[in-house]
């Protein structure tokens, strides 16, 4: 979810909220994109995906990482004053490092 000027991300199986984009490597996901405010664009640099955050609608897209390393978020639509400050990072990580993620977070693994 897009919100001036910060990304969240929710992981309902795994009961995590964050601010912060980890992912399995070689793990499909699908990212269900909207905005609380303003219209945005999701764009996770590293995965080669984009697609529009707009007000009250759900965008759909998909892919798999096929490798680790960092991830980049940032906003690819002008959305207000703070836009080129709207961005964040994350990780494409093994599974056990995954798993491990989770459970620091207090989530619970699917």
């Amino acid at each position: 979810t897009g919100s001036q000027w910060i990304w969240s991300f929710e992981y309902p199986q795994l009961g995590i909220k964050t601010n912060v984009l980890d992912l399995p490597v070689n793990r499909p996901v699908v990212f269900n994109v909207t905005s609380d405010d303003v219209n945005h664009s999701f764009w996770p640099v590293q995965l080669g995906i984009k697609v529009d955050a707009n007000h009250l609608v759900t965008t759909t897209i998909d892919t798999t990482p096929d490798r680790t390393g960092p991830i980049d978020v940032r906003c690819a639509e002008l959305c207000g004053l703070y836009h080129a400050y709207m961005e964040t990072n994350g990780e494409v990580m093994t599974q056990d490092d995954f798993n491990k993620w989770v459970t620091d977070k207090g989530g619970h693994l699917a």
